[in-house]
């Protein structure tokens, strides 16, 4: 008799058991290190994904390089333009900027045009453009916006010798421009 209820109690046991793991189901703990490995990658690629897609529209300053004007185009010494205007000596973030000069013999409104033709195309706006005046010499002057990459223009047909104008294309962060922008507007 104590075969059987024995016998009994064991059917018992291995029926409940049968039914709670038929009824719930089986939960591995999670384990919370790979819980934020697996939150940290994710993130990691999501920030990685944005920024090698704003680099490649060009939203992001890195690696830019100058446009050259349209025309036949000379290369001006920088050294020597900063010697014939010293005001431009006194700009701040000349170092943080790419910029070159160019003399050529298109007419400053062809340049001008060129420039915002390709620019506009390639997804930059206009914010500014005005003139300003540099040791007695008037520039135009268009300031342009892609993301965080900015691009300045400064044109003038005052003092070529032997081409129609002159051009300086500078490129780079636009926080750096922001403060060549408010030095203009302060001198």
């Amino acid at each position: 008799m104590k075969n059987i209820i024995y016998k009994e109690r064991k059917e018992k046991k291995l029926t409940n058991k049968k039914i709670a793991s038929i009824k719930q189901p089986v939960i591995k703990p999670k384990n919370k290190f790979s819980k934020i490995l697996t939150i940290l990658s994710v993130g990691i690629i999501v920030l990685l994904l944005t920024f090698l897609i704003s680099y490649s529209f060009g939203f992001i300053p890195i690696g830019l390089s100058v446009i050259e004007p349209i025309g036949n185009v000379k290369t001006v010494n920088v050294e020597d333009l900063i010697e014939e205007l010293p005001s431009m000596a006194d700009m701040p973030n000349l170092d943080k900027i790419e910029y070159e000069a160019y003399d050529t013999d298109e007419s400053v409104s062809n340049i001008t045009e060129s420039y915002q033709d390709k620019l506009i195309s390639e997804g930059y706006s206009l914010k500014y453009s005005g003139t300003v005046e540099l040791d007695g010499v008037t520039f135009n002057v268009y300031g342009y916006l892609k993301g965080l990459t900015a691009v300045g223009i400064l044109t003038t047909d005052e003092i070529t010798d032997d081409y129609d104008s002159l051009v300086v294309y500078a490129t780079g962060n636009a926080l750096d421009f922001k403060e060549i922008l408010d030095w203009y507007q302060n001198n």
